[in-house]
């Protein structure tokens, strides 16, 4: 299998978002780091498994947005919450963090949850289109037998992947693409797909561990959402 081949193959689209840099309009079209500006009109914060409140993370217009992946196809936006209390489980994040998932913007209203984290600052957040994804090596993220030919290149060649076969794999808030473990990354369970991503954010001060990223993955079949925590 020859290397253009390869990276046709691996290659993925994502939109990355810039935190800030421009002045917020303050309507339903942005997306936001911060504070999550609209919700239905009954909703409040999600309660953690140690029955605290969650503190609102993130809200992303997936209508303004130029890349969104196929799980998320139908729906219109996402809002994240996190539990006050996720670092003290990393090992298992069920019920300390939630994603709530809205098919129109028509039913949101104004309902501004900005109970956050204490140093977190509410910014608008900027898409941007990449189309250069690749996955890092020691992840499964590979489709099924092309880390082989790639080895079997790098044995017959002087070739190496991340020489030339990889080219980008963005540490940022993303969604698509691929994730950007910090440690050796994960095999998600059957029929989960890495969907996006928080990373440690220094402008909103958001801060992950250290200098950690959290990794959503979705149930095609379900609808369940998994998340994964690693850190520098």
């Amino acid at each position: 299998m020859e290397i253009d081949k390869i990276k046709k193959i691996l290659r993925k689209q994502a939109t990355i978002f810039q935190t800030g840099g421009k002045r917020p309009d303050l309507s339903i079209n942005e997306s936001w780091i911060g504070k999550v500006p609209y919700s239905l009109p009954n909703e409040t914060y999600p309660i953690d498994r140690y029955q605290d409140k969650m503190y609102a993370i993130m809200m992303i217009n997936l209508t303004q947005v130029p890349f969104v992946p196929e799980a998320l196809k139908d729906v219109k936006a996402i809002a994240i919450f996190l539990s006050p209390n996720f670092d003290k489980n990393l090992s298992n994040l069920s019920e300390n963090f939630c994603i709530r998932e809205y098919d129109s913007l028509e039913e949101l209203v104004s309902n501004d949850m900005s109970l956050t984290f204490q140093n977190l600052k509410p910014f608008p957040l900027i898409p941007n289109l990449v189309t250069d994804e690749f996955p890092l090596w020691d992840t499964d993220d590979f489709p099924h037998t092309i880390q082989d030919k790639i080895l079997e290149l790098e044995d017959t060649t002087r070739m190496e992947y991340y020489d030339d076969i990889f080219e980008e794999n963005r540490y940022i808030h993303k969604l698509g693409g691929y994730a950007s473990f910090a440690q050796s990354g994960i095999q998600w369970p059957p029929d989960y797909e890495f969907i996006f991503q928080l990373t440690e954010d220094p402008k909103a001060h958001l801060k992950i561990i250290h200098g950690g990223g959290i990794f959503f993955a979705k149930n095609m079949k379900t609808n369940d959402w998994i998340a994964h925590c690693d850190f520098f």
